[in-house]
């Protein structure tokens, strides 16, 4: 089994494991108000054409957010996702990093939906001469675990314009949201 797919099976897992006490909590109001933190791990997988080649990389990806809600709905702030991949073909190694400002929108004010998409700068193997732009977007839901906090599986792009070989990684995660 690749290592992509055990990492989907404990991802999927985790979610499934949650779902239970999120339902029961999901009753109850879930606060969207001042201030807000999100940590989360994902598995990352990128392709992109390289001397008329196709190339993957995949690997861990570490993200973390704060920021502030302006109402129930709209929450802004800003984000960081850190990206290990390495790739099998040509042996190596590839460090990436991103920081964004970030909008969170949960179109629904009592279910868990949330929208993401947010610019700002990456590079793909964080030197200064490779910066370029950066934009994110992504879908997840909020499983209300109590109150103040929640479990969010997600999907999101993230896409760095690196000016040698612009690149869109592809996550699949599982973050958890202080309110």
């Amino acid at each position: 089994m690749s290592r992509a797919a055990r990492v989907s099976r404990i991802v999927v897992a985790a979610t499934l494991a949650g779902v239970p006490c999120a339902a029961r909590a999901q009753t109850g109001s879930h606060m969207r108000a001042g201030a807000w933190f999100s940590g989360g791990f994902a598995y990352e997988r990128a392709c992109y054409s390289r001397y008329s080649d196709r190339h993957c990389l995949g690997g861990p990806a570490l993200g973390l957010g704060f920021g502030r809600a302006l109402n129930a709905t709209v929450q802004v702030g800003a984000g960081s996702t850190g990206l290990v991949s390495w790739s099998e073909r040509d042996d190596e190694l590839e460090v990436a990093g991103s920081l964004t400002g970030v909008v969170r929108v949960h179109p629904v004010r009592r279910a868990g939906l949330v929208l993401t998409g947010g610019l700002g700068i990456g590079s793909i193997l964080l030197t200064p001469d490779r910066l370029g732009l950066a934009a994110e977007a992504g879908l997840g839901y909020d499983l209300s675990l109590g109150r103040r906090v929640s479990l969010a599986p997600y999907l999101a792009l993230l896409h760095i314009a690196d000016p040698y070989r612009p690149t869109t990684y592809r996550q699949l995660g599982l973050a958890v949201t202080l309110d």
